[in-house]
């Protein structure tokens, strides 16, 4: 795992350990010292508890971190402006692609959707002419 994530998202090189220590961790799978900083300043900026997850990167695999860190990926990508689109195929191909462009799952994670979508699960949830509120005006 050392070399497969050597000298990238801020990692080190195959010796320092990173690959293995910023390794993959939450619902989004973060990855890299890099993000693992990232991810740190904006917990901080949102929920003030003192967390530096560089420094403790195991802590990302917690419940609770690993949903925020799921919303911190979903926010720093841009992706409510995407998933606002719609239940549609165009955007699930949409946020595909930003979350990892090179993926063979598209027509997987279309079924998916569809199987959500049909099935009812988003009823209720999803209102599309509401404003959606930003994240940094939560309380």
């Amino acid at each position: 795992m050392n070399g497969a994530y050597a000298n990238r998202s801020g990692n080190g090189d195959a010796d320092s350990g990173d690959g293995w220590a910023y390794r993959g961790r939450g619902l989004f799978q973060l990855t890299g010292r890099a993000n693992y900083r990232a991810f740190s300043e904006w917990h901080e900026a949102n929920f003030g508890e003192g967390i530096d997850f560089e420094a403790e990167p195991g802590r990302a695999a917690e419940p609770v971190y690993a949903v925020r860190s799921a919303v911190f990926f979903w926010l720093s990508h841009d992706l409510p402006d995407l998933a606002d689109a719609g239940l549609t195929d165009g955007a699930t191909d949409s946020i595909t692609r930003r979350v990892n462009r090179y993926t063979d799952s598209y027509n997987a994670r279309k079924e998916i959707m569809r199987g959500l979508r049909d099935g009812g699960q988003f009823d209720g949830i999803c209102r599309f002419s509401v404003a959606r509120p930003r994240f940094e005006d939560a309380e």
